[in-house]
């Protein structure tokens, strides 16, 4: 799929969820020293999500996060895992745990724990750590990237760009053989990403639990062999000819539905009209469609995503109209990642665009802790 820009101007998005269950305060009683002491806690209906009560949470991040345990599953095509926590801390807590020091977040088995009040790529490990596919560095931290690749952010594309200075994505397979803390996340995230658009997950969950922790490329090739039917070394190669705006791209298919953004699963807003279809959320913390939470130190950007249907192929105009400052984003939630380019706007930004028909993720973001009132807009031309 392509989105082909035919005239522009500024820029901005983001989410909807609903509240799963109460939250109490409570101090755990499970022990001396027990990590959940002195935490609130909320028990929704795939997580449990521990938070310093000092923090303010926005009212759809507990929910938010609770849906994506479901998510990363059928992505997968695993069963949803029962046990899964999610841990807010603040510093000193956080650092209580020597696995994580000098992180922003980590995983331990059905644990995720994390600086900052959303952090789905430690969620991705924990469901991973269940199934037997959390083991071996670079395609551990490839797929929990690849299941996460915006985080909290609003980036161009679900695909990695060519290094500056480079021709050509760089080649994985020495990555494969580091450690797991010298793995960098975007190069595996981008690789893990095209096995999963070109084959499905099957071969995927396969070939890493066969793998284990071997970081021995002879073992890798071979045990990829044996999961996918393919060498590995031609893989690469084709994987290593792509770039976001590459003809030769289009001679390489995805499987149905690969790689969507969790934006995708998002709430659908209906059409106005056969032509003209829109969307406004007011960006407060407190409303239960938005995502965020801040501290008495910090406070983290503000996300809401909701999702469309866009009936036909065809030319459209976006707008992306509010006061302050945000940015919205305009995304394919079908075909090849490295064929998307989202389109973001700031306050006051249009753009007119081609649009395949298909479903589409609208993400907005607000840094700054302000709420204001975000409206976009999708009208088709004539």
């Amino acid at each position: 799929m392509e989105l082909a820009l035919l005239a522009r101007s500024g820029s901005r998005i983001f989410l909807r969820g609903a509240v799963l269950a109460a939250v109490a305060t409570v101090t755990l009683q499970t022990g001396c020293g027990d990590w959940r002491d002195g935490l609130e806690v909320w028990h929704g209906e795939h997580i449990d999500f521990y938070h310093d009560p000092t923090f303010e949470l926005c009212g759809g991040t507990r929910a938010y996060v609770d849906a994506y345990v479901p998510f990363v599953a059928t992505e997968l095509g695993l069963a949803v895992p029962e046990g899964i926590a999610f841990a807010w801390l603040d510093d000193q807590a956080y650092e209580d745990f020597d696995a994580c020091a000098e992180t922003s977040g980590c995983q331990t088995g059905r644990r995720a724990l994390s600086r900052r009040p959303v952090f789905l790529h430690e969620v991705a490990h924990a469901v991973a750590q269940v199934h037997g596919l959390n083991e071996q560095p670079f395609f551990t931290e490839g797929l929990a990237k690849a299941l996460d690749w915006f985080e909290d952010l609003v980036v161009p594309s679900q695909w990695v760009a060519i290094p500056v200075g480079e021709e050509k994505l760089p080649d994985p397979r020495p990555t494969m053989e580091l450690p797991r803390i010298d793995i960098p996340y975007a190069g595996p995230g981008s690789f893990v990403m095209f096995l999963l658009a070109r084959h499905g997950a099957a071969p995927f969950v396969a070939f890493t639990r066969a793998l284990g922790t071997s970081t021995d490329l002879a073992t890798i090739r071979r045990q990829f062999r044996a999961a996918y039917g393919l060498d590995l070394d031609h893989e690469t190669a084709e994987y290593m000819q792509l770039t976001p705006d590459a003809a030769s791209t289009a001679a390489l298919e995805c499987v149905a539905d690969s790689v969507r953004p969790y934006d995708c699963a998002m709430p659908e807003i209906a059409w106005e009209s056969p032509d003209a279809w829109s969307h406004t959320q007011q960006m407060d913390c407190a409303d239960e469609a938005v995502v965020g939470g801040s501290s008495a130190d910090w406070t983290w950007p503000s996300l809401h995503a909701v999702t469309l249907e866009v009936p036909m192929t065809g030319t459209y105009t976006i707008a992306a109209t509010g006061d302050g400052d945000f940015q919205a984003q305009l995304g394919a939630c079908f075909g090849c990642p490295w064929q998307h380019a989202a389109v973001t706007l700031r306050a006051g930004g249009q753009e007119t665009v081609h649009l395949e028909a298909g479903s589409y993720y609208v993400r907005i973001r607000v840094d700054d802790g302000s709420a204001p009132e975000v409206r976009f807009t999708l009208n088709r031309t004539p």
